[in-house]
């Protein structure tokens, strides 16, 4: 049987973790430590939509163009999770693994899977972060070389163009 909203689904989990404190603070939000290690946050976007977020704050090093070249890559080939994605937060900057999950097409099983593959991911980022600062990226010298070959009116042609998947950096 499907979930009905946010709030079922964190009913569900206190059931499943054998805890009975979980619930939503005035700003629909709910935190649960994972083994003393990283805090996994819930918060209720609407009616049926849940986002898990988990703050990678620790791993933070200056963002540079590798490093963003790798994350977004990292989400356009699947490799940030089979679900979830890397972002920033909007007012810190801060590297977050993030999943939006629509509640209302899930049973309960269903989303205690999608819960602990994204604990698994973002364990995993935790210990693997720094691969986005160091690897190589085989597209780095073509983002580069794109995005400062142009000229500014060719660039902003291409930076402006919606249906565009792709990011283009003007060094």
């Amino acid at each position: 049987m499907a979930l009905t909203d946010p709030a079922h689904a964190l009913d569900v989990l206190a059931q499943n973790l054998d805890d009975g404190d979980l619930s939503f603070d005035n700003s629909g939000l709910c935190q649960i430590t994972v083994q003393d290690v990283f805090v996994l946050n819930l918060q209720k976007v609407d009616a049926r939509r849940l986002r898990l977020v988990t703050y990678l704050d620790g791993l933070v090093q200056a963002m540079s163009a590798r490093f963003l070249l790798n994350a977004a890559t990292a989400n356009q080939d699947g490799s940030a999770g089979l679900y979830s994605r890397f972002g920033l937060h909007k007012r810190a900057g801060v590297l977050c693994l993030e999943e939006l999950l629509d509640v209302t097409i899930l049973d309960a099983d269903a989303l205690e899977a999608r819960v602990l593959t994204f604990t698994k991911t973002a364990a995993y980022w935790l210990a693997n972060a720094d691969n986005l600062f160091d690897d190589e990226n085989p597209l780095e010298p073509l983002v580069h070389h794109t995005g400062s070959g142009m000229d500014d009116a060719e660039f902003q042609a291409y930076a402006e163009f919606a249906d565009d998947m792709s990011v283009i950096v003007k060094a």
